[in-house]
């Protein structure tokens, strides 16, 4: 099961509040203190492919502007 470590960038405004409330929705996702325009967050995935796949639909989210991996452990727990 991977795990990623990300930190989610939003635009300002009414955009960025949309898409934190969209984030909160996604149940592989646990999202921590929103600080200005970033969002630390962990994702948790079934498997490699499943994690891109996650990772491509946050960049969709419209008011996501930057989805920045800082951490991946791939390592059975």
């Amino acid at each position: 099961m991977p795990i990623s470590g990300l930190v989610i960038t939003i635009e300002r405004g009414y955009r960025g509040d949309a898409a934190v409330e969209a984030l909160k929705q996604l149940r592989e996702l646990t999202l921590g203190e929103r600080s200005g325009n970033q969002v630390p967050a962990a994702l948790e995935s079934a498997d490699v492919s499943h994690s891109r796949g996650l990772h491509d639909q946050l960049s969709a989210i419209p008011g996501v502007t930057l989805v920045d991996v800082v951490y991946v452990n791939l390592e059975s727990l």
